[in-house]
């Protein structure tokens, strides 16, 4: 019986990781990516414009932003939840979003992070 409850875990996990690969793949990039992941539509710290001739936008490491791109008016919001320093955010902006030009994501150390450096 303790054979068949776990595997029945490992079936639900197996299930969460197929759906976040597969919407993964359709926000356009790989899950061998750290990148972050995308975040709900409604959660949020703060909100950054991007304006059209925006290069770069400052972030912290497991911040969870709302990007407005001024160009299109449309918006995404993202999690970065990631050990990477920077990724380019047309990589994870969903279509028609920033119009493929590139804006990098600087990613500081977290907020958490600053109280132990100091």
């Amino acid at each position: 019986m303790k054979r068949l409850i776990d595997s029945g875990n490992g079936i639900v996990g197996l299930v969460a990781v197929l759906t976040f690969a597969s919407a993964a793949s359709a926000a356009g990039y790989s899950a061998d990516q750290d990148l972050g992941s995308p975040g709900l539509d409604n959660v949020y710290e703060r909100v950054i414009t991007i304006s059209p001739n925006a290069k770069w936008v400052n972030v912290n490491r497991e911040e969870t932003i709302k990007f407005i791109d001024a160009a299109s008016a449309k918006s995404f919001v993202w999690n970065f939840n990631t050990h990477a320093s920077r990724i380019d955010l047309s990589k994870v902006a969903p279509a028609g979003i920033l119009a493929g030009r590139r804006v990098d994501a600087y990613i500081g150390i977290s907020k958490r992070d600053i109280g132990r450096t100091q």
